[in-house]
């Protein structure tokens, strides 16, 4: 359930970025991908930084729990953003957070999954990853069309700390099983 709400918000706040920057911050087509190369250097920065951060398996779960949350609640502050430079820096710390997620995400997946099952097991997260990321892209569509690009970008903000929320409720006690 967390990897589909995780990948439906997603899904969701990669088109909606565009329309947002066009119409509510009024950017041309510069200012989009000015806002989308500060984006991805923030991933960059949360690359780096999420080594240390998964010292441990324990460590490694917490770090991920909470990256997606502030990655999800920084998304939604971003969806409050009138300017463009403030923006940008909004995008730059979100993804620096979900870069963080990204990084021990694999290292979970590697770390946690059984060697003669692990191939098979990260095929099946993949295939639900891209499931909620389909949702996730035809329901912004509705939403923005319905809501606006503001409100679109609020609910993949939702759906993203929603992710991380239950993502710090149940995976610590999944990872003390497994251990």
């Amino acid at each position: 359930m967390t990897s589909t709400l995780l990948w439906a918000g997603l899904g969701m706040q990669e088109p909606v970025l565009v329309v947002f920057v066009k119409t509510v911050l009024a950017g041309s087509d510069a200012s989009y991908a000015y806002v989308t190369s500060v984006a991805s250097l923030g991933a960059l920065v949360g690359a780096v930084i999420a080594g240390p951060l998964a010292r441990t398996r324990t460590a490694a779960v917490h770090s991920y729990a909470w990256s997606i949350t502030l990655a999800g609640l920084i998304f939604g502050v971003f969806a409050g953003s009138q300017e463009i430079t403030a923006a940008g820096a909004l995008l730059f710390a979100g993804n620096a957070a979900y870069g963080v997620a990204n990084v021990i995400d694999e290292f979970l997946e590697q770390e946690l999954a059984p060697q003669h099952v692990r191939a098979r097991i990260i095929s099946l997260i993949g295939a639900i990853a891209t499931g909620g990321y389909l949702i996730g892209g035809a329901l912004v569509g509705c939403t923005v069309e319905l809501l606006g690009a503001r409100w679109s970008a609020l609910i993949s903000a939702g759906l993203i700390t929603g992710a991380g929320f239950i993502a710090s409720c149940t995976m610590p006690a999944r990872i003390k099983v497994l251990a």
